[in-house]
């Protein structure tokens, strides 16, 4: 008898094991919410997966709910903390990611499952930088960005001024955008630039920085680095480049009406979106040419994007889980990457792109040659908007007598230092 008890404990064990091995449970009938900022074009975009999706689990509901993008992150972070998130959650790849295990739920169980699992293999290898910490993985990379160069071609061929193209360095860039600088009525002011900054920030003047060699912050030291050879090179195009844009009141803003979207500028740095976003402004006659190259240096750009986790606060993360899977792939990305907004993160879909379309070859190409990095860290926010006053001061007052980038980079990396080292 205790024979049988023991052999029909072994069979139970073993088909236990092989149901267990299977994975894949059923799902609960469930009503899942996730959250995200956009357009409302994204939210309708998401609107549609969810009716595919729930075409697949007919059990479960998914609600998307948009919010704006100015007031996600202290929303998405106050709701969790009051246990209010909804289950599926937005984040920005390059944005907390020092703060992903307060956010979100490990999902590294989710990933083996053997039937509803996801292979970290078929996805862009250095997006998931964004998703781990502490050897484990908290979300998933849906899609990615990088920057470009959008020029006005009515703007070129007005001023009979050849195209940019992919092979260009720091130095043509700056000899493109001085050839914009003119005063065409004779007033004293100039009319129209070569580039506009007015959309670029502390984030973008990264991007030049890491393409000079430079850096931000030595974390372990609690130092700001930015008053380097780089961060030199750096402010010094933006002071070559955007020369006249100081006419204004407000150099990293659009009052100036001196800028891309008034049609007076030549060139903007900008997002994939943007080819989106410029036709409905009526700038729909232009084209694109990856990040110029620093004559010594590995080309550099800005990666940035988009993951998905799971809150903490939800009740359904198993359901959760499957929406999350479905996002990820082929054809629910490939309904994102068609839209023009971004690039997916799924390899074989990259791999379909037509990357002979000059919409796509530019971002494509800087996509091989980025600096991954964390923007998110401790004071941040507080370094970002002192980078930010530095190049206002420089564009404001790079004319007047005595005025010297270097003491201006080391005045705000000094003041970056100190806050830095604040408890």
């Amino acid at each position: 008898m205790r024979k049988t008890i023991i052999l029909a404990s072994i069979l139970l064990f073993c088909f236990l094991g092989i149901v267990g091995a299977k994975g894949g449970q059923e799902p609960a009938p469930a009503t899942i919410t996730m959250q995200h900022w956009g357009a409302p074009e994204q939210t309708t975009l998401h609107e549609e997966q969810a009716a595919l999706f729930n075409k697949e689990f007919p059990d479960i509901t998914v609600k998307i709910e948009a919010v704006p993008v100015n007031e996600y992150f202290v929303k998405l972070l106050s709701d969790v903390a009051a246990g209010t998130a909804a289950d599926v959650l937005m984040n920005n790849a390059s944005a907390q990611v020092d703060t992903l295990d307060k956010i979100f739920i490990p999902l590294d169980k989710y990933m083996k499952d053997r039937k509803y699992g996801l292979d970290k293999d078929d996805y862009v290898d250095s997006l998931w930088f964004y998703c781990e910490k502490d050897g484990k993985t908290w979300t998933v990379p849906l899609s990615f960005v990088v920057r470009s160069v959008f020029y006005n071609k009515d703007l070129f061929d007005k001023h009979g001024v050849p195209y940019p193209d992919n092979d260009w360095t720091w130095d043509d860039f700056i000899e493109t955008a001085q050839a914009f600088d003119k005063d065409t009525d004779d007033d004293g002011m100039v009319d129209t630039i070569g580039f506009d900054l007015s959309l670029s920030g502390a984030a973008e003047w990264y991007m030049w920085l890491y393409s000079a060699g430079g850096d931000i912050v030595d974390l372990d030291e609690k130092e700001a680095v930015f008053n380097s050879q780089a961060g030199y090179d750096a402010l010094k195009l933006y002071i070559e480049a955007a020369r006249g844009f100081e006419i204004g009141p407000s150099p990293l803003g659009m009052a100036t009406g001196i800028g891309y979207v008034s049609g007076q500028a030549a060139m903007i740095v900008a997002m994939p979106v943007a080819r989106v976003l410029l036709p409905t402004m009526g700038l729909s006659n232009f084209g694109i040419a990856r990040m110029p190259k620093h004559p010594d240096h590995p080309r550099a750009n800005m990666a940035a994007g988009e993951t998905l986790g799971i809150s903490p606060t939800s009740d359904y993360p198993w359901e959760s889980w499957l929406w999350v899977r479905a996002m990820m792939q082929y054809d629910q990305q490939k309904m994102w990457s068609d839209t023009g907004w971004g690039f997916p993160s799924h390899k074989e879909l990259l791999a379909d792109m037509d990357m002979s379309d000059p919409m796509n070859e530019a971002f494509w190409l800087d996509s091989q040659n980025n600096w991954y990095y964390k923007m998110w860290y401790h004071k941040a926010n507080d370094v970002d908007t002192l980078v930010g006053e530095m190049i206002q001061e420089a564009m404001l007052k790079h004319k007047e007598p005595g005025f010297d980038i270097q003491e201006l980079l080391d005045k705000y990396a000094a003041e970056a230092t100190a806050v830095l080292q604040e408890d």
